[in-house]
């Protein structure tokens, strides 16, 4: 080559800073479309299939702490009358608050300052999307990135109950992207800021899901262990590890702030609101090796029947729970790949040698080793698999590309084809119990209609024997006081009176739960027991 075509260093390093320039300009763009088409996902589907109500008794637990965070308290006073308020999930004393650890309860709270709870939920939807992409360009070009980032984020929120609830998910499935994108970059080019990310999705991970969130970092953290180990030389290895220590700090925030949360909720700093609530409520094991408790001491025949019937029902024995593990690989399968799993496991042949991809798979498959040790079992709980099981479908997508160049027009139509039709029956992958459903539609409708008529409520619930154990009215928000409609147990002893005085000049209603047919609401012209 003449050597006037020769491009001098100087040239040469300033191409290559254009070129990098180029691609973080790119990397912007993919982060934001795909955080913006995200959202955009999650609100249509909920212009077709309706504005969320919470329905699982989980959501109004995520709700309570929302709406409690969003007030500046991380827990709320035990109220004068919460005996009457008790209900499932929830503690009334020592404080009133939601068992559940407080990562969800952030998010809503988001939505609680913004407007509505839901609109926390979209916009961490939109952040699923871009950690996404975020994650997958660490590992593949900018475009595939953005495919396998939007793919995800519309996947995970359109009709997903990850976005069309209150219940989670996206959360956890955020904080393992995070950590998997920030454990490539570490694994590449070691650095302190990079180190800081890797803790905060194990921070997140640790506000979400805290024992399936350890599993889900055992083998990110494996991967950059083995590779500083690996290093032969000591001045280097001393730096790598300085350099990842720094991922204490927001995991030591993180610990602090449930720290905080514990003292709150329970009195006691090392005590999680989960445990006092198991303390005062629930007899049941939940890992397999666990056995059952000494049975509490109930105040309300409806949480001791909820205890028996749902929680106890729950807790299979250990020896049932084997053959139940093809069963939840399956359910696994059907929510998180869906109609794509066939060309899914078809491309496994062909990524054997790319060897993040096999320590993905080696990830997902650790994630889906908890259907062995936990009793109950939803698709969020391993909502950490997400991030690796993306990195393996991209990765899969993009060896099949490279392999067969004369069928990509194919491979496209047949992946897209299978998307969409699979995007559209997604509700059909979970499926709430139906009495709670039911009642869900009854409880909105008592709402409105109370709404409409004059002063504040108070809706005193009785049930009728032989309802499904699982139905329940008796929900409220954080501040039970200023609600224009307050939720209440009824009781047949004398006490109830005080509930009565308490709320003296609200309008009292007698809501009665039957086993069929509709709730029969009648307003009490009297106060009962003041005969």
């Amino acid at each position: 080559m003449p050597d006037f075509l020769r491009l001098s260093e100087t040239e040469t390093a300033v191409a290559t800073i254009l070129r990098l320039r180029t691609r973080r300009h790119r990397l912007v763009f993919s982060l934001l479309a795909a955080f913006l088409l995200s959202v955009f996902t999650a609100w249509l589907a909920s212009q077709i299939t309706g504005f969320p109500q919470p329905t699982v008794h989980d959501e109004f637990c995520y709700l309570l702490s929302g709406e409690t965070f969003a007030s500046g308290r991380l827990a709320m006073p035990e109220h004068p009358m919460g005996y009457f308020f008790q209900t499932f999930h929830q503690l009334q004393t020592p404080a009133y608050v939601a068992k559940y650890p407080p990562g969800q309860g952030l998010v809503l709270a988001v939505g609680f300052l913004l407007g509505d709870p839901i609109y926390g939920v979209w916009l961490l939807i939109g952040l699923l999307g871009s950690a996404m992409v975020w994650m997958l360009a660490g590992f593949c070009r900018v475009r595939w990135a953005f495919i396998g980032g939007v793919a995800a984020g519309v996947w995970f929120g359109g009709f997903s109950y990850w976005a069309q609830s209150y219940w989670g998910g996206a959360l956890t499935a955020t904080g393992a992207a995070l950590l998997w994108g920030a454990t490539r970059r570490f694994y590449v080019n070691p650095r302190a800021g990079i180190a800081v990310l890797i803790g905060t999705g194990i921070a997140i991970l640790f506000l979400t899901r805290p024992f399936d969130g350890a599993l889900a970092c055992l083998v990110p953290l494996a991967v950059l262990l083995l590779r500083m180990v690996g290093s032969l030389q000591l001045g280097r290895l001393s730096a790598d590890f300085l350099r990842l220590s720094v991922a204490a700090l927001p995991l030591l925030a993180a610990v602090v702030f449930q720290i905080a949360c514990n003292q709150a909720a329970t009195g006691n700093p090392w005590k999680l609101p989960y445990t006092e609530y198991r303390d005062q409520y629930d007899r049941n094991p939940i890992l397999v090796w666990e056995k059952p408790r000494v049975p509490p001491v109930f105040d309300h025949a409806r949480m001791e029947q909820f205890d028996i019937e749902v929680q106890e029902r729950t807790a299979v024995a250990p020896k049932v729970l084997l053959p139940l593990l093809s069963e939840r690989v399956e359910v696994f399968a059907r929510f998180y790949t869906g109609g794509l799993a066939p060309l899914f496991i078809l491309s496994l042949f062909f990524i054997w040698p790319s060897r993040w991809a096999l320590i993905s798979l080696t990830a997902v498959a650790v994630s889906l080793t908890s259907a062995l040790w936990v009793y109950a079992y939803y698709f969020h709980y391993i909502a950490a698999a997400a991030a690796p099981l993306t990195l393996a479908f991209v990765a899969a997508g993009r060896t099949l590309w490279v392999r067969f160049p004369h069928r990509r027009h194919t491979l496209v139509a047949i992946s897209l084809a299978l998307f969409v039709i699979m995007l559209c029956i997604r509700q059909s992958v979970i499926t709430y119990h139906p009495p709670l459903v039911e009642h869900r539609g009854h409880r909105v409708a008592i709402a409105q209609k109370l709404t409409t008529e004059p002063g504040e409520h108070l809706v005193v619930v009785k049930y009728e024997r032989g309802l499904d154990a699982q139905v329940e009215y008796v929900f409220n928000g954080a501040h039970i006081d200023q609600q224009p409609i307050i939720w209440a147990r009824w009781t047949s002893d004398a006490g109830t009176r005080g509930l009565y005085d308490y709320y003296e000049g609200r309008r009292l209603w007698l809501l009665t739960v039957r086993p069929k047919g509709e709730p029969r609401l009648r307003e009490f012209a009297w106060v009962p027991g003041s005969e």
